[in-house]
């Protein structure tokens, strides 16, 4: 029958987890009893495997950006200052292709090696808002 699916949960918090961690992919949640033992997740600790597949879906990542927006509306009563970190990361293995935006607003999907990552963090609290 094979393990429970995971629920999207269980998901969102290994993503968040492995960024916080910033661990590669497939080192991501390697301490699988200590993460069971902690009661975070529902169904089990989401394999590395599932986990980089997942993160593949926009419903993760629509989950992601939702508790983003959440976590924004949190800290905004708390920090006045915001700043922008910028960060380029390699592209993973399995997608050397992307959209990228011109300058004069249009969209073309194009080779690219690295991707530029743009976060919004609280100057004080150093949690990201976006």
């Amino acid at each position: 029958m094979g393990r429970p699916r995971n629920l999207l949960g269980d998901y969102v918090i290994a993503a968040i987890m492995q960024a916080t961690e910033n661990d590669p992919s497939r080192k991501a949640l390697t301490d699988r009893r200590g993460l069971e033992a902690s009661g975070m997740f529902t169904r089990g600790v989401p394999s590395s495997y599932s986990l980089r597949k997942a993160m593949q879906s926009t419903l993760l990542r629509d989950a992601l950006r939702g508790v983003n927006i959440e976590i924004a509306k949190y800290i905004h009563g708390l920090e006045r200052w915001y700043i922008v970190d910028a960060t380029y990361m390699s592209k993973r293995y399995f997608q050397k292709s992307g959209w990228v935006q011109l300058s004069d607003g249009k969209s073309v999907y194009k080779k690219m090696k690295t991707t530029k990552v743009f976060l919004v963090r609280g100057r004080d609290t150093g949690v990201v808002a976006g």
